[in-house]
This record gives structure tokens, sequence and C-alpha cells, in this order.
């Protein structure tokens, strides 16, 4: 299914990353925010030493003694080598050096953002009798799961957390995975949420509900880490294989890593699968990686709405098409699998839930049906990933044109997806279990500011007797809301977790909605146009102006916006984010910029994923 890459056909290649992204400063509207050029970390490396080096921490050492130099994470399991800020002339000799296998320069690497959500659902793992999603957490699934990402909030309710560990460094070349590791920007507890959330009647539930989860922290807070790091996560992973079978990375570049290779290779040796992002350009994942790596479980996002087959589901939180592939997604032969990743609601740092849309969303789901089967006796990394796709099936739209329908993941079958179990927290059998269950308003519905909310929900003790003029009513915005079976109420601006709870005995049920003020919501790219000034002939300066519009149509004031610019003659590239001013319009520089063809691509509009949008391009 997957076309093998050769390490050798791409070892010394280096590619400007495209997708990726160092941490910037907010700039004034009324000023174009300056672009600067991004992907290889100018003068840090990663070393990798010849597999039959015995102590490659005291080689490290040694070396940096000979050649001067400061070394970084040691890796010892995944491979053999080390990160290392290096001169040219140092980079040059261990070139030469017999111990040395190769040397390439570090890149930087970006993220790919209890109702039972739509994606759950889809992949009809409230159909496997085995996983018993029903609320009570009476049972979890036996498998200890990796998440490398952003770090997973331990404190969440909704999330059984083990262990926490950071790997990412304060610079490229300083830094070692450590205890520890909050997660800042919110992308790996979702991630989280999605492969293991609880079954325990709050927020939502995972595809492996209560799989132990290990945080491995390999991006900072703005979603962006160094390749090194994320070799550093890998090693970390591989050195605790006898444990975590299961990995989940939804994150790359657009770029090849011999190193990374190697890394996951050996790591997926030593028993470890791998499930990760396809990535969100609308491209073949040929030329992404990890997605491009050969053993690793490689997935696609498809566009659900209602959580069931059949096309037949209205937008939610995006304009896309019911069960086709989402319009984001990367396709190709290299898609091993498909799964939900559009809309998909999901836990969030704080005790809350957030609903997010990208490929990384996607893989999580693969990740947990991975756990399942890994607590089913299915060991073998290759394995586990044809059972997946043997047991995937083809009931959806494939609109990527590639030629190749990968089958859309399903956990449905009980004889195979039959998981070993842990017990839970809950009630022992044959006790009663009070319930909470929220009729309106239904998750992922969205109002105006001034709205009338209708609240209803209903409770019982669990023999019985109707608790729900007991019910209270809070809103992880507005705090409690009010009390009793139903009732009306209007609501701040916001996304809000809705929940109503019963205290004795204890339950309670969430959803999420969001209520915005008028004429906002949804904001599109109204155009991309370029002009030039200043300086001669090739020195001129290029301004890059975004149009951003709400969804009426008019003017979007105030929205972040990011962007990569890409001379696709050269192949350089820049990056920068800017603030929209009153007129939608957020504008961007490339002082004496190169003669040829540029390309802008947005990346995010207040952080969110903008969708596609179509770029005419500027030639000079």
């Amino acid at each position: 299914m997957k076309r093998k890459v050769s390490p050798a056909a791409h070892a010394g290649i280096l590619l400007l990353v495209s997708l990726l992204f160092a941490s910037l400063l907010a700039v004034a509207a009324s000023a174009p925010a300056p672009l600067t050029p991004q992907g290889v970390i100018d003068g840090h490396y990663i070393v990798v030493l010849r597999p039959d080096v015995h102590d490659p921490g005291a080689v490290a050492r040694d070396l940096a003694r000979q050649h001067g130099f400061e070394a970084g994470f040691v890796y010892a399991h995944a491979l053999k080598g080390f990160s290392a800020a290096l001169s040219p002339r140092s980079a040059e000799a261990l070139r030469r050096n017999p111990l040395v296998d190769f040397i390439e320069a570090d890149q930087m690497v970006r993220i790919m953002s209890q109702s039972v959500p739509t994606g759950i659902r889809r992949v009809f793992a409230m159909d496997n009798p085995g996983l018993g999603i029903d609320g009570v957490d009476d049972w979890r699934v036996d498998a200890d799961v990796a998440v490398l990402d952003t770090g997973i909030d331990a404190t969440h309710p909704d999330l059984h957390v083990v262990t926490s560990v950071d790997c990412s460094g304060g610079s490229p070349w300083v830094g070692s995975c450590k205890s520890g590791g909050d997660d800042g920007n919110g992308h790996g507890t979702h991630v989280a949420g999605t492969i293991a959330a609880i079954d325990n009647g709050i927020g939502v539930v995972g595809v492996a509900p209560g799989a132990r989860l290990w945080s491995v922290k390999v991006l900072r807070n703005d979603g962006s880490g160094y390749m090194s790091w994320i070799i550093a996560g890998i090693d970390w992973v591989t050195a605790r294989a006898d444990t975590i079978r299961v990995a989940n990375m939804s994150l790359g570049c657009e770029c090849t890593s011999q190193a990374l290779d190697q890394a996951i290779s050996n790591s997926v040796k030593a028993g470890v699968s791998y499930a990760v992002s396809a990535g969100n350009s609308a491209k073949d994942a040929e030329s992404f990686s990890p997605a491009r790596h050969p053993d690793v479980i490689t997935v696609s996002a498809l566009a659900d709405f209602d959580g069931l087959p059949g096309g037949e589901g209205a937008s939610t939180c995006r304009q896309d098409t019911d069960d086709t592939l989402a319009n984001f997604s990367n396709f190709g032969r290299l898609i091993d699998i498909a799964a939900p990743g559009v809309c998909i609601l999901s836990t969030w740092p704080g005790a809350a839930y957030r609903t997010l849309s990208g490929t990384s969303m996607a893989a999580p789901h693969a990740a947990g049906a991975a756990a399942i089967l890994v607590a089913s006796g299915i060991a073998n990394p290759e394995q586990v990933r044809a059972e997946l796709t043997q047991a995937g099936n083809l009931d959806w739209v494939d609109t990527s044109g590639d030629g190749y329908h990968e089958p859309l993941l399903d956990v449905g079958d009980g004889n195979l997806f039959a998981p070993a179990m842990v017990a839970g927290t809950a009630a022992q059998p044959g006790e009663a279990v009070a319930s909470v269950t929220i009729h309106s308003p239904a998750n992922g519905a969205s109002f105006l500011v001034g709205d009338h909310i209708l609240f209803k929900g209903e409770a019982d003790d669990g023999e019985g007797v109707d608790l729900s003029s007991s019910l209270r009513w809070t809103s992880s915005i507005d705090g409690e809301i009010d009390t009793g079976a139903s009732f009306t109420a209007q609501l701040t601006a916001g996304e809000h977790t809705i929940t109503a709870q019963i205290e004795e005995p204890a339950a309670s049920a969430s959803v999420v909605i969001t209520v915005s003020e008028a004429g906002t919501g949804a904001l599109l790219v109204e155009s991309i146009s370029y002009q030039t000034s200043g300086g001669r002939n090739s020195d001129r300066h290029l301004t890059v102006t975004v149009a951003i519009a709400d969804a009426d149509g008019h003017p979007a004031g105030g929205v972040s916006v990011e962007v990569v610019v890409a001379n696709t003659t050269t192949g350089a590239s820049w990056q920068g984010t800017s603030t929209t001013d009153s007129n939608g319009n957020a504008s961007f520089s490339i002082n004496n910029h190169p003669a040829g063809c540029y390309e802008t691509k947005i990346v995010t509009l207040n952080g969110e994923d903008p969708g596609a949008y179509e770029d005419p391009g500027y030639c000079k």
C-alpha cells in the first residue's frame, strides 16, 4: 500500500519547510509585517553516528571537546547520535569523522487544531460491545499511548495521564527530556481526548476510553518545535517500548529528514505503532514528513458532520461536504486510512472542551484504534496497520482525484477490536448509576448574542427517581446560568462548555456551543494582492495584502492573519503574522525581494485553519 522510500534517495537533501513557524511578534495593523526566512535552522544540526557506536553520549562529549561545540540531546534508542550547535568548520570536520554516519540541518516542525463526538460515532465505536461506551467509567482500555505534541493537561477530569515529560528545549541546542510540560496551546490535550477520553458521563469519550496517556511535549506553546526535539521525543518513547506500544504525532512539515526517518524506523522495529497526520495543505502527502514515512499509519481527514454515513449531514463549524475528503486534507497513495477530522469536539485545557478541524484531529482516531488492537493482543506494528486498513470501509466519497480510495477507519467489529480492559472508578455492577442528559442546546450549536437559548435536560438517580428539577446549569464563561429541568437564557459571546449536573447522587453532562456577535462568524479570504515599491530592478520591495471579510461580506477588522509567502522560482520562503485594519486588510513586506514568481498561503485566521483559497500569485 505504501511506496517504500529509501533513505539514501534523499540523504543530504535539505528542503525549505513551507508550513512551519518560529515565534512571531505581533505588529501594528498600520504597517506591513516583516517576513523572515523559515525552515532550516542556521548553525544547528542533528549528528547521526554509526549504528555500531556503543556509547553515543561519550562520543558526543569527546567530539565536542575536540571541535569546540555545544552538544544538546543525546539519542541512544531510536538512533545513535546527538543534536549540536556547529560552526561551518566543525560541521565539515564531523562529516569526515569515521564515527559519524551523516549530519543534517535541524528544521522547524509544527502541529498539522460527554456527548459522543461525531468522529467516535462515525468510526462505529458505539457499535463495539467490547468498548461498552455507556457513560459509566466501569472499564478502561488496557493500553498505553504516547502523545508527541504540545503536552497534555494532566489535570483534565476526562483524561488518564500517567506521565508527562518535556522534550522542548529553550533553544535548539539546549535541553533534555525532563519531567513536566504543561499544554499551553491546547492541541495536545485535544488530540489526547480523541484517543482516550474516559467513558465517565462527562464531556466526551475517546476511541479507546480510559487508555493510559503519556504526554511527550515536543512542541512549544505556539505549536512549533525543532526536528531535534521531535527525535528526542521518539527516542524517549522507544526507550519505553515495552510499555508504550502506540504513539500519535499530529505534526509535521513539508520536508525530509533522514534522521527522523531512521528514528521512526527503529522505534517501529522496537514495537511502537505510530499514527501521524497526513497534513493540511490539500497536496500529495509524499512531500510531507513524517506522513511520507513507510512504517507509520498515515491518516487523511474525512469531513463528517453527523456521525453517520450517507452524506446528508449539514455543515457545522466550517464549510465542507459531508462524507467527503476534507477540503484541506493531504492525499495520495501514501495514505493508509481516513478518519473524521472536521469539527471534532474533544478535551481542552482547564477542564474544557473545544471543536477543531485538521488531519491533526483525524490521526488520534487511528491511534485510539491501534490502542484497541494492541489491547486485543496484536503487538506487531505492521500487523496493527494491516488490520486497521483491512477492517476499514469504503462508505464515503473520495474527492481527492488521486485514484486511490483509502479505507475509512471502522472499529465496529467486536471480534477483531476486542481489547483487554481494566477497572475504572465507577460503581460496581448491580449498583444504581445516576445519569444526566442534555436535550437542548444541541452539541456544536451556534447562536448570536441576544438570542434566548432554550436549556432543557433530565436527570435520574438510576433507580427511576426523576431528579430533573435539581439540575444545576453552568457555563465555562458565564458561570452558573440557572437551575431546573428547563429555562431560557442569554449568554455572552464566546465558546461555552455548558454543564448540567446533580450533586447527590453525582452525575453530569456537557455540550459545547458558540455565541457570536451579530455579523461575525466564519472569516473569508476575499483577495490576495501584490505591490512593488522603492529600490531598483530586482531590489524592489514587495508588499502582500490579504483582505479578510466576515460571513456577511463586510471587512473584518482585528483579525490575526498568519501567512507563508514562497518564491516558487528560487525556493525561498518567508513567514509572518499581521492584524487586519478597519478595512479588513493585513499587509506583509519583503524588502529587496528577489526576482521570480510568488505564492501566498494563508495558514491561520485568528489561530484557526481558514480552509482553501486559490492565490492568483505574482511574477516579477
